[in-house]
């Protein structure tokens, strides 16, 4: 397991400065996924949550093609307008790509109950095409942040039939971690074939022993996510290696969580507690 992140084939990347933070930082990331790519994604369960979260869920099964991501400004408790607002966001970025608005998932984070400046987005998004590159992930690392102290990263590899399959992941979060995802988003990539209900049952395990496992002051988020995507470039199918494929992915999921974690807001310490003789899987949550 390593930290530092792994290119994955298919998948291009930048991040900028578009002004939504209040500072000088990237608050603006855009991944680009090749034709064919197959995207699964585990969502916030907060009741009220924010207008990004219901548009991505409502786009998740349309092929997404691109992940639209800022930092500085949830879009959270902004009614009609806030859904409106990212929706348009979401047209502004497939007008560039030349793909359909509902190929768009859109992420934000950050301060809530305050409208998006779409125009933000509509200088900025053009500004960020230009840029993608296959080797800006770890831009994007930095420009999802909030209150983070550092970025979060972890990639693993592994072969099959001598054929290396890679999969590197981003995440951000500090506070309002508990289980059932909270302030976190957290994007993963892999170069295996895999269908979206593949990918779906393999992120739900994964997410059920890392960030479903996880809790910084108890409060869960209106905004959290996590997807994956597979490009297909490795030429494996997920078929030929389920097993190494979920411990890998496991693996990766479980690193991110822990850097969550050990970077909680004001967390000195870091606790792994361990249970047995649970009942039910749910019993050794809470």
């Amino acid at each position: 397991m390593a930290q530092s992140l792994l290119n994955i084939e298919g998948v291009l990347s930048v991040s900028i400065d578009a002004g939504i933070k209040s500072n000088d930082a990237s608050d603006l990331s855009i991944i680009h996924l090749i034709e064919g790519t197959t995207t699964a994604a585990v969502f916030t369960q907060n009741v009220f949550c924010a207008a990004p979260v219901v548009v991505a869920k409502n786009h998740l099964n349309h092929q997404p093609k691109a992940l639209l991501i800022n930092s500085g400004n949830a879009n959270a408790g902004t009614g009609t307008q806030g859904m409106e607002n990212t929706l348009h966001t979401c047209a502004c970025l497939a007008g560039e790509l030349n793909i359909k608005t509902e190929q768009v998932l859109p992420f934000s984070t950050g301060v809530i109950g305050q409208q998006l400046d779409v125009s933000k987005f509509d200088k900025g998004i053009p500004k960020a095409i230009v840029k993608l590159s296959n080797d800006a992930m770890s831009d994007v690392a930095k420009g999802i942040l909030t209150t983070d102290l550092v970025e979060k990263t972890a990639a693993k590899q592994f072969k099959v039939d001598g054929k290396v399959i890679t999969i590197s992941g981003i995440a951000k979060g500090s506070g309002m971690i508990r289980p059932d995802m909270a302030t976190m988003l957290s994007f993963i990539f892999t170069d295996i074939k895999a269908t979206q209900s593949e990918l779906q049952s393999a992120l739900t395990t994964a997410i059920n022993q890392s960030f479903n496992r996880i809790t910084v002051d108890g409060d869960t988020s209106t905004n959290d996510a996590c997807t994956l995507s597979a490009t297909g470039a490795s030429g494996v199918d997920i078929h030929d290696c389920v097993d190494e494929f979920q411990q890998a992915l496991d693996e990766v999921t479980q690193s991110l969580a822990h850097q969550i974690i050990k970077d909680g807001e004001g967390a000195t310490k870091f606790v792994e507690v361990c249970v047995q003789r649970y009942k039910q899987p749910q019993d050794n949550r809470h």
